[in-house]
Formats: C-alpha cells, structure tokens, sequence
C-alpha cells in the first residue's frame, strides 16, 4: 500500500566536461573555454557539430592546451594576472558582442 507521504527523489543531471572548438552563439562561451554541459547536450549537439571536445588528456594535449583543473593556486593567480594584463579591451569586446546582439535584426536606412 503506498504511504500517503511519496518520498521526493531529485533527479540529478550528468554533466561532462568539454572543450569548445567554436565561439557559441549567442555569446555564450568563446573558442578555448572548458566548460561542463549536460552529456546529452555535448553527445547530441556539441560534438556533432564540432563545436566542442571531450576534456580529456589526449584532447587537452592534441589542442596544446594545459587543463585548468589541473593547475596550482600559484599558476592560477599567475595566469589570472596575464589573462588581466592582456586583457585590456575586454570591456570593448562585452560591448561590441552587446551591440551586435542588439542590432542583428535592425536595418539601417538613409534618407
């Protein structure tokens, strides 16, 4: 006989690792990033079209990448502090990738 109180039982999504091989649209993350998505996302969308990579040693060292999980506290201040420095026209960037969200629909007409 089932129990007035059913237990609740919270269904929790599988999440893998990727490394994206293309900018994704709608400014959602750049070429280079690693990122968790959920794996029917990745094994559905991401990898078959090429947007992404397993995260994986082989594919980190293929990419001649290193993998950011597997940094120290030190080499990730450090990397922290060069991403800052070089990133100098970051904020252009954020507002130019605004601009273009706003205005992909609009045509312009001179009268």
């Amino acid at each position: 006989m089932p129990s007035r109180f059913a237990i609740q039982t919270r269904c929790v999504a599988h999440t893998v690792r990727v490394i994206l091989t293309e900018d994704l649209p709608n400014s959602k993350a750049y070429k280079g990033d690693v990122v968790h998505v959920k794996a029917g996302h990745a094994r559905n969308h991401l990898i078959p079209n090429k947007y992404a990579l397993y995260a994986t040693a082989e594919n980190f060292k293929r990419l001649e990448m290193k993998d950011p999980d597997m940094e120290t506290e030190d080499q990730r201040q450090e990397r922290l502090a060069r991403e800052a420095m070089s990133d100098e026209g970051a904020e252009e960037l954020k507002a130019a990738d605004i601009l273009k969200h706003y205005l992909r629909n609009k045509v312009v007409s001179f009268c």
